[in-house]
């Protein structure tokens, strides 16, 4: 977990960096084709690349990362590219149901972790949802407002599918990143 004042610091982070429009794979061959579909996704992305500034970001995914990975015992090599600071800005903005990696050069993902940057008050809509929670509604109500509290993370294997609702207002900032290892058997 990060506290509000880290979360500010992450925030400030993400938007001191060039933000783009956020891009998509896929495409029939194995190579990965990356490109605007706004039938898809429609966010803002920066990247944060590790440095001696926000080394305590990563150290903190780390140890995240480190403790999720008890349960799921994959074979980890560590982050396989740079942080991705999303920003759901703008009314509308969201991604719908997609794989963060099976294909290509994104084989490599493993585990994906979501961090809830933005206080759940400053938004709405925009929830993270992870497809087939199976679960009491009450347990799946209680597990959606816990996404929402900021500082919060949540990590999944890469394959599972999951989207962004889209944004009814406010701003939703999030950090996004995936830890790899060799390819699933």
């Amino acid at each position: 977990m990060f506290g509000r004042r880290q979360c500010e610091r992450i925030i400030k982070l993400g938007l001191d960096q060039p933000v783009d429009e956020g891009l998509v794979s896929g495409g029939a061959s194995s190579d990965v084709e990356k490109r605007k579909d706004h039938l898809l996704r429609k966010a803002g992305v920066a990247w944060i690349s590790p440095s001696d500034d926000n080394l305590w970001v990563f150290d903190k995914l780390s140890e995240i990362i480190h403790r999720a990975n008890k349960t799921y015992q994959y074979d980890l090599q560590g982050f396989t590219e740079d942080a991705q600071f999303t920003c759901y800005d703008r009314v509308g903005d969201f991604y719908d149901w997609h794989q963060d990696g099976l294909e290509g050069e994104l084989a490599v993902r493993k585990l994906s972790v979501v961090v809830q940057l933005s206080d759940a008050h400053d938004y709405e809509g925009a929830d993270l949802e992870l497809f087939g929670l199976s679960c009491e509604q009450e347990v799946a109500d209680a597990w959606r407002q816990d996404l929402r509290r900021q500082g919060s993370a949540v990590v999944f294997p890469a394959f599972e599918y999951h989207r962004v609702r889209p944004l009814i207002s406010g701003k939703r900032y999030s950090l996004v990143c995936w830890i790899g290892g060799p390819p699933f058997k």
